[in-house]
């Protein structure tokens, strides 16, 4: 009620300073002209008009008097207050007085990203890539809502910062986490022997970084009896057939996806003196994966688990090769 009554104030003010102009510009003329005596039972008139409010309102009159003696400094002093009565009402609430509506769906869509991104459980290898796409999804439709419904650039500045940076983050997080890209012949050899025994890809990849592949021609040996040292290498045929001899007897043949050399690796666990007592030639075009023992013993030391793998590998194939032995010689 008592800004009202200030506002009031402060219109009648502007009225009574505009009519107090109009009668000293009245008075300045009537002076040139010599009609002083007109002029002041003019005055007389005006001065008897004015306060016929005050039957009405006496607060008023007193107000409007005076106003008329010092017309500006009351006008300034109705504003002061007016100001100060605003600020203090505002000055009363800690916190917003007035609340602006609910922003549109970009923002909202935005805060539920990074809500999502946080809450995301830690409880699987991949949440840090989740936390951080989310992120840069919720820095998108921030950014968008800045630009396009907002208008407020520095939000835009750092939404675009916030997406630069999670953007990266994503793309080399994907990068790690795709499963390695293996070539064909490896790709059958890992469905074949490893993935039955739940190794995964990135250990596969491992153990296959540290093997060159062998290709034989036909009639070329890989290993001759009483020759090639026995503990240097451990190989997997993949493609082609290989032939097993001992003083020039057959024994059996070695198919894909078969040690090549288990017996000779078992036999020399640790590095010694030893020759094959056999020999392995191609009798076809042939494809072999190598590991040198040096290398493989190491990778098999990082990673116990895969030793076990390789260590079950190589008994079922010194199994198979005792089986066969016999039955090619009948």
């Amino acid at each position: 009620m008592e800004l009202v009554i200030l506002k009031a104030r402060v219109q009648l003010n502007r009225l009574v300073s505009a009519s107090e102009r109009r009668e000293r510009v009245r008075e300045t003329r009537a002076a040139r002209a010599g009609v002083g005596g007109g002029a002041r039972a003019g005055r007389k008139r005006s001065m008897a008009a004015a306060p016929a409010p005050a039957s009405a309102a006496p607060w008023l009159n007193a107000t409007l008097a005076y106003n008329a003696t010092r017309p500006n400094t009351t006008f300034d002093t109705d504003y002061d207050l007016l100001n100060a009565s605003s600020s203090d009402e505002h000055d009363n609430h800690w916190f917003c007085a007035k609340w602006s509506s609910a922003q549109q769906d970009l923002f909202q869509a935005a805060n539920l990203c990074f809500a999502l991104a946080f809450l995301a459980p830690k409880s699987f290898k991949q949440s840090i890539l989740v936390l951080r796409a989310l992120a840069a999804a919720g820095a998108v439709l921030m950014g968008m809502w800045a630009g396009a419904e907002f208008c407020a650039p520095d939000v835009l500045i750092w939404s675009l910062a916030l997406l630069l940076v999670n953007s990266i983050h994503t793309v080399f997080l994907i990068i790690r986490f795709l499963p390695p890209a293996l070539s064909l012949e490896l790709t059958d050899l890992y469905l074949k022997l490893f993935k039955p025994l739940k190794v995964n890809k990135k250990h596969f990849q491992e153990l296959t970084r540290e093997a060159r592949i062998v290709r034989l021609e036909p009639g070329e040996a890989y290993a001759l009896e009483e020759v090639t040292p026995a503990d240097e290498r451990l190989s997997i045929l993949l493609k082609g057939k290989m032939r097993v001899s001992c003083d020039e007897t057959h024994l059996h043949y070695i198919q894909p996806y078969q040690f090549v050399d288990s017996p000779e690796w078992e036999a020399n666990r640790e590095q010694s003196d030893d020759v094959f007592q056999v020999t392995v030639v191609a009798e076809e075009v042939c494809t072999c994966i190598c590991w040198p023992r040096m290398r493989l013993e190491r990778v098999l030391r990082h990673r116990p688990a895969l030793k076990v793998v390789l260590d079950c590998l190589i008994d079922v194939s010194l199994l198979e090769a005792i089986v066969a032995a016999p039955s090619s010689r009948h």
